[in-house]
């Protein structure tokens, strides 16, 4: 918990730590409203041609993701991939529709990977997010993005033991 009050109007209870939404702090029965409440005001305010802002995606994205409890998004979709790799964002009259670039066996570094552009849809009233199609990209290698900290002692040193 922390020392803040849940910004939730008349709550009083304490906000939980790490339930804040863009400087709004909640407890956890006023988490995800107060999150649906600040997503849909990003998307009243933006004109679905332009690309959203980083504020739109990382509410959209978080938003989605408590949709779908325990990781259950579909195509195994994350909050860090879409609000990342979503583009050629645009509002239809039903709510949303995205495309994103995956990575279908990235754990093969080094190998080629099968990368796909998926479209993707989802539903303001429905809360579905649903994926419109598919289409194969070019096959290619992943290269190593980032590297881990070498150490300047030996691993079989005793140092730091």
């Amino acid at each position: 918990m922390s020392n803040r009050l849940c910004d939730w109007s008349e709550c009083g209870r304490l906000a939980g730590r790490g339930w804040d939404v863009h400087g709004k702090y909640y407890c956890g029965p006023h988490y995800f409203p107060g999150l649906e409440k600040a997503f849909l005001e990003e998307y009243s305010r933006w004109d679905g041609v332009r690309e959203p802002s980083d504020r739109f995606k990382n509410l959209f994205s978080r938003y989605v993701e408590r949709l779908y409890p325990l990781g259950g998004m579909p195509e195994k979709l994350s909050q860090g991939r879409i609000e990342v790799r979503a583009a050629a964002w645009k509002k239809t009259q039903v709510g949303l529709e995205f495309s994103i670039e995956r990575h279908l066996t990235a754990y093969r570094w080094g190998g080629p990977v099968k990368t796909v552009n998926q479209e993707w849809r989802f539903g303001l009233q429905t809360k579905d997010l649903v994926l419109l199609g598919q289409q194969d990209a070019m096959p290619r290698k992943l290269s190593l993005i980032a590297t881990g900290a070498k150490s300047s002692v030996p691993a079989n040193s005793s140092a730091g033991r």
